[in-house]
């Protein structure tokens, strides 16, 4: 049944639906999106566009002698690429931090888990886990509970968060102003160059259609 006390029907189709308050003092209504498929789907665009044109900058690479290494002067390509990619990893992982904090809601008021803090156990209760958890702990130990179904620890869809995870950290917080000169151990730019984030969307997918299977159509 809904706030209006209208009962639902088989078939029907419910939209949730937000409010906000604009400066102007207008009252809005709208349509409230979900945080995996919204993240996830502008992940994608971004994801393509940033292939697309990684491989047009690619093709214009021509080898330069006197250093000894491929170059382009299609620098301000590659800065729309750089900036896209960065964009697709942020918001895959944004969908799968969305679904991990989901889970916290659908813990019982009373839901603790324990967790390891300098060396010592610490219980976290439901009202301090968005705050206090990592992502890795939300997926670890809330899902499981919120769900019924096993930790995706030590599987492969655990390997692919993982994955995501160090590209995400390292674009987030970057060292070294974002340089390396070593090409055996690039930057994270770097890295996005030779195609570290390119899963990024499918890493996501997986993570999410394990952990908690009904934010993924099948």
């Amino acid at each position: 049944m809904s706030p209006e006390g209208n009962e639902y029907t088989p078939g029907n189709i419910v939209t949730l639906i937000q409010r906000a308050r604009l400066e102007d003092g207008r009252e809005v209504m709208f349509q409230a999106p979900s945080v995996v498929a919204l993240n996830l789907i502008e992940a994608k665009k971004k994801l393509d566009r940033a292939l697309r044109d990684r491989d047009r900058y690619l093709k214009s690479l021509k080898e330069d002698a006197r250093y000894g290494a491929w170059m382009s002067k299609r620098d301000d390509l590659l800065l729309d690429v750089f900036a896209r990619l960065t964009e697709a990893v942020l918001l895959s992982f944004v969908a799968i931090e969305g679904m991990a904090n989901a889970a916290v809601s659908e813990l019982p008021k009373d839901a603790t888990v324990w967790v390891e803090r300098t060396g010592q156990k610490v219980r976290i209760q439901k009202d301090e886990m968005e705050r206090r958890l990592s992502t890795a702990e939300k997926l670890d130990l809330v899902l499981p509970i919120a769900t019924g179904l096993s930790t995706i620890k030590g599987t492969v869809a655990w390997e692919a968060f993982v994955r995501m995870r160090m590209i995400r950290d390292d674009l987030v917080h970057m060292t070294d102003r974002g340089y390396s000169n070593e090409p055996d151990d690039p930057s994270p730019y770097g890295r996005l160059l030779r195609g570290e984030g390119d899963r990024c969307v499918e890493d996501a997918r997986l993570v999410i259609s394990k952990a908690w299977p009904a934010w993924v159509p099948s």
